[in-house]
């Protein structure tokens, strides 16, 4: 591979890098808009859905461990 090719490569491996980066950035602003706006568990749900399409989410992950989850410090004082 020459030294153009690797350029090249490394252009579209940074684009499709920067767009991922956009599109997380979007899916934070939205879920932040949904919690804020309290909106339906309807509309919540299809956000989670979309979410588990895009790979971005699975409801399953952890569950196959015999430890629970621990809350970060402060917040079972509600801090």
């Amino acid at each position: 591979m020459n030294l153009e090719q690797e350029n090249m490569e490394l252009k579209e491996m940074l684009a499709g890098a920067q767009l991922t980066e956009k599109n997380l950035g979007d899916y934070l602003w939205e879920i932040c808009d949904i919690i804020h706006m309290q909106m339906s568990l309807k509309y919540q749900d299809r956000w989670v859905e979309r979410m588990i399409e895009l790979g971005l989410y699975d409801p399953n992950e952890g569950l196959e461990d015999d430890n629970k989850l621990i809350p970060p410090e402060g917040w079972a004082d509600g801090n």
